[in-house]
């Protein structure tokens, strides 16, 4: 003949009574793998006499005592050996109903709560750092959670308190189904994609992958449409601006049609690990060039060097010792350049705001009394921590070459649809048609003929281009190409308008 337990557990309904005591105090099971954390826990929430704690060292031990006893509360830690938290949940709900559950765990991942809250968690709590106010409060929890079983306002508590941390996490947490369309995101989607939920629930989310991702991301859909959970998959969601954003996910599936993911923005990882790269190329190739000159300018040292060895006529060796001396200047001018260079993709690039950028660089150079004129305080760059040097050179061939009549440089800028255009503006001379590409090459120019050639170089490295676009004999015009993505706006300084400085 079936007992009372056995047909409590066929139709699916709870087989414990409510509030079942032991001595006269509620009973809790408390599980978990750690002896001397499960010894704790039972002094804490036996010591006021208002609890009753029987404790297990693993879900399987947990299991046991649950089938040959009562008990109004269950506390489980996440990660166990064999059968971890959400396992024992899942047992649990399938032979004991709804009896209340706390996840008690040092694990705050976003997918675990999710998955906890669909598999019908009671209460989802943190351990910490300080034990006496979470044992307070899971005792609290405790309480809470007797008094509302079996009334339907444990299920109510449980998604009000879930549904605030979906709501409050940082991360991008989604339920999405496998035919690609979302059903419900948290509202860190806005602030990363800029798209509204509304917007985003119930469209399919394949139209916002990048072409390039479509074929990786369908065989993860795929994966996840028979049972296996995604790690770590990245690929790029459009934002309404336009830019793609790099996103690493976490998912794993639910029933036949949903999964649940937990996401977060790596665009900004993912451009410091391209520029790095960038970098390095760019390095060695300077270092081969470099060497392949110096090796070409020592061979021309020795070779003067054993002519004047010959005792040559006194014209000739007048000759010699100068071109000596020029391919000695040479030589030192690319050994400034390794020095210059030797930094570059050395420190990964950041957001510099590039008002104050200039006006660090404006302080190198002697100006005298031309004036420096920039509105761009709230503007910043993704670009190389280089960028002061870029600066730098463009106000100095400015002081050297704009002729004696400049008087302003100028920092302003405009977006476009493309991107945002910065410029660096004077009033000089200028420079001619015909140098206008010229004056970027390696060694072209009166001085070292490397200044521009390098601010062209670190400025690449995050996809933003250089240009001279001045009308020559009315002043020199500089403009750097920013990219979309590699721009943004951000809190303006105290002070308001155009800073305006004379030096």
């Amino acid at each position: 003949m079936e007992n009372d337990r056995s047909a409590s557990r066929r139709k699916g309904k709870p087989f414990f009574p409510k509030l079942m005591k032991l001595n006269g105090m509620p009973s809790v099971l408390y599980v978990d793998d750690e002896p001397e954390l499960l010894a704790l826990c039972r002094l804490f929430l036996e010591k006021d006499g208002r609890h009753t704690v029987i404790t297990a060292e693993s879900a399987a031990e947990g299991l046991k005592k649950l089938r040959t006893g009562h008990f109004d509360v269950i506390i489980s830690d996440y990660l166990m050996p064999e059968s971890d938290g959400l396992e024992f949940l899942r047992q649990v709900r399938a032979e004991f109903g709804d009896i209340p559950y706390i996840l008690f765990t040092g694990k705050g991942r976003e997918e675990v709560v999710i998955e906890a809250m669909n598999l019908g968690v009671t209460f989802y709590l943190q351990k910490g750092s300080d034990p006496v106010s979470r044992f307070s409060e899971l005792s609290r929890k405790i309480e809470t959670a007797i008094l509302r079983s079996g009334t339907g306002d444990t299920g109510r508590e449980k998604t009000s308190e879930l549904d605030q941390f979906f709501t409050l996490a940082l991360d991008l947490l989604c339920i999405a189904d496998t035919d690609g369309f979302f059903r419900r995101l948290n509202p860190a989607w806005e602030m990363i994609l800029g798209w509204s939920i509304n917007e985003l629930e119930g469209k399919k989310f394949l139209d916002l992958v990048h072409p390039d991702d479509l074929a990786t991301t369908l065989k993860a859909m795929e994966d996840l449409r028979r049972g296996k959970e995604i790690v770590n998959f990245v690929n790029r969601f459009q934002g309404k601006d336009g830019v793609y954003r790099w996103i690493e996910w976490r998912s794993f599936p639910f029933g036949e049609k949903l999964m649940y993911a937990a996401a977060r923005d790596i665009t900004e990882r993912k451009q410091v690990e391209q520029a790095l790269q960038l970098a390095n190329k760019k390095l060695n190739l300077m270092a081969e060039i470099t060497r392949h000159d110096i090796r070409n300018k020592l061979t021309v040292l020795g070779g003067y060097l054993s002519l004047l060895k010959e005792y040559p006529p006194r014209s000739q060796a007048s000759m010699y010792v100068d071109k000596l001396m020029d391919t000695t200047t040479v030589i030192a001018q690319h050994i400034e350049f390794t020095r210059l260079y030797q930094n570059l993709g050395v420190i990964p690039p950041s957001w510099q705001n590039v008002q104050t950028v200039f006006l660090q660089a404006c302080t190198h150079v002697e100006l005298h009394q031309v004036q420096i004129q920039s509105d761009l305080e709230s503007i910043e760059i993704f670009a190389d921590p280089l960028l002061e040097r870029v600066f730098f050179n463009q106000i100095d061939n400015t002081m050297r070459y704009g002729g004696p009549k400049k008087t302003h440089i100028s920092l302003a800028a405009h977006e476009t649809s493309d991107g945002l255009v910065i410029a660096i503006e004077d009033d000089g001379v200028g420079i001619p048609p015909q140098d206008k590409e010229k004056i970027f090459r390696r060694g072209f120019g009166k001085n070292t003929g490397l200044g521009l050639f390098l601010a062209r170089e670190i400025l690449s490295i995050t996809g933003i281009r250089l240009c001279e676009t001045g009308e020559y004999l009315q002043g020199a015009r500089f403009e750097l190409f920013v990219p979309k993505g590699a721009y943004r706006y951000a809190l303006p300084a105290i002070h308001h308008g155009k800073y305006r400085q004379e030096y």
